[in-house]
């Protein structure tokens, strides 16, 4: 979500959003007037719109969005598979705070450096490598206290560092122009389902939970997670000439199109 072009008062933004992630130094640490604002999380309005869902900043150094800053007509749906990919896959909330920040500050470089969507910068856009090599961060944060600075460092960085690299290789491979499709052929001389989540190029997706529904047969197992090749699901048929079909649902898949 970008920021309005024009805003309240910072005193405005009292009690609210409740941030995520950490902070880097004063160049984004106190945003909004809220101690803890991030260029690296996500944050959560308590009103309006948007609230109760996690939304991005994408313009570096404008005030975040505001709940009262945003009616339905201001939305607009832009398409974006590889951002849509990343935030569908891995931006949820997490109940281990130290893993919620690496995921934060992933997430949050791929939101910032998107080319997929528009953003008014008005600061400098830099990767987590360069933040940490350069400005640092604010050791002062709340957020990093909480966990430690040894934790920070030796942990929740690194993590972010492989973590944003995974996510910008998945996307790449996996995104495709943000249209999947399931496939489900039955083999009779393994006597299994065969299941695959593929992309719009025919390259098979992994990491999403699938759920089979099957008629004239009993599976193995109805919970399946895709993987790179085909995933394979045992069946014990009821008949001897079965008459067997399955079918299977994957959720939290991507739309193709983010929010903005």
């Amino acid at each position: 979500m970008a920021a309005p072009e024009l805003g309240p008062q910072l005193s405005a933004y009292e009690g609210e959003p409740d941030f995520t992630g950490v902070t880097t130094n004063p160049e984004t640490d106190n945003q909004g007037g809220v101690d803890n604002a991030t260029m690296y999380g996500a944050y959560i309005p308590s009103s309006g719109v948007l609230s109760g869902n996690r939304v991005w900043c994408i313009d570096r150094g404008l005030n975040q969005p505001m709940s009262n800053g945003y009616d339905e007509s201001g939305r607009s749906s832009v398409e974006a598979p590889e951002l849509a990919y990343i935030l569908a896959k891995w931006d949820e909330p997490r109940d281990d705070q130290a893993d919620q920040m690496a995921h934060d500050m992933a997430i949050g470089e791929h939101v910032h450096s998107s080319d997929e969507i528009d953003h008014r910068d008005i600061l400098e856009d830099r990767s987590l490598q360069e933040v940490t090599d350069g400005i640092g961060w604010n050791e002062d944060s709340q957020n990093l206290k909480d966990i430690g600075a040894d934790a920070f460092y030796d942990d929740v960085l690194p993590d972010a560092y492989d973590l944003s690299a995974l996510m910008g290789d998945e996307a790449a491979k996996y995104a495709g122009d943000g249209t999947y499709k399931a496939e489900v052929t039955i083999d009779d001389d393994s006597s299994a389902a065969v299941v695959s989540l593929v992309n719009s190029e025919g390259v098979s997706v992994p990491g999403f939970h699938g759920e089979l529904t099957v008629d004239g047969a009993k599976p193995e197992t109805t919970e399946i997670t895709s993987d790179t090749s085909s995933v394979e699901v045992p069946l014990d048929f009821t008949d001897d000439v079965p008459d067997v079909s399955v079918s299977v649902t994957f959720s939290g898949m991507p739309t193709g199109s983010v929010t903005q």
